[in-house]
Parts: structure tokens; C-alpha cells; sequence
């Protein structure tokens, strides 16, 4: 069993980070040259990364939401709201054995 990701898989995580980014740049109604100044990194990787043709590290990431000002969690969460589920609607869950947990 391989533990990779499908190539396709990997290309929609990257143009989602992507997404991601671009969004909260907006959102601190930053330009590109001011986040590549703010990040440490350059234009043209924030560039590539938005476009999901860049494949960031992680240092590049920290360096990102430290630029943004946001945490490093912040660009990895695409539904940053939270899931309320009533108790009476949560799912049972069971142990393999039947038993509740």
C-alpha cells in the first residue's frame, strides 16, 4: 500500500493552498510586492504558489503566514468555521468489537 498521493491529489492541495493564500492576501488588501516584502520570499514564488503551480516549504509557509500576519494553521484550513453537531444529531461511534467509545 503506498502512502502517497495521487498526482492529481497533490495538484488540487496546491492549487487550494493557492486559493488560500490569494484570499487572505486580499482580505489584508496586501499586493503581492508588499507580501513578498513583508514575507521575505518573492514576488514571483507568491506568484506560482497562488496559481498552484509552486510547491512551497514549510519555511516558506511560516515565512508566508508571518508576512500575513495570520498562523501557520490559518493557510492550511480552507472551512475556518467551526462544525456544530447538536447532541442528539452526533453519530454513534463504535469499537470494532461493538462496543461504544
Amino acid at each position: 500500500m503506498s502512502n502517497t498521493l495521487p498526482d492529481h491529489g497533490f495538484k488540487i492541495a496546491g492549487q487550494r493552498f493557492g486559493q488560500r493564500l490569494r484570499q487572505l492576501r486580499q482580505i489584508n488588501k496586501l499586493s503581492l510586492a508588499a507580501l513578498a516584502e513583508s514575507a521575505g520570499v518573492t514576488k514571483l514564488t507568491l506568484g506560482k504558489i497562488e496559481r498552484g503551480e509552486g510547491n512551497p516549504t514549510l519555511s516558506v509557509i511560516w515565512k508566508i503566514a508571518n508576512g500575513l500576519g495570520v498562523p501557520f494553521s490559518s493557510l492550511l484550513n480552507q472551512d475556518m468555521q467551526p462544525q456544530l453537531t447538536r447532541f442528539n444529531e452526533q453519530a454513534d461511534v463504535t469499537s470494532p468489537d461493538g462496543q461504544f467509545v
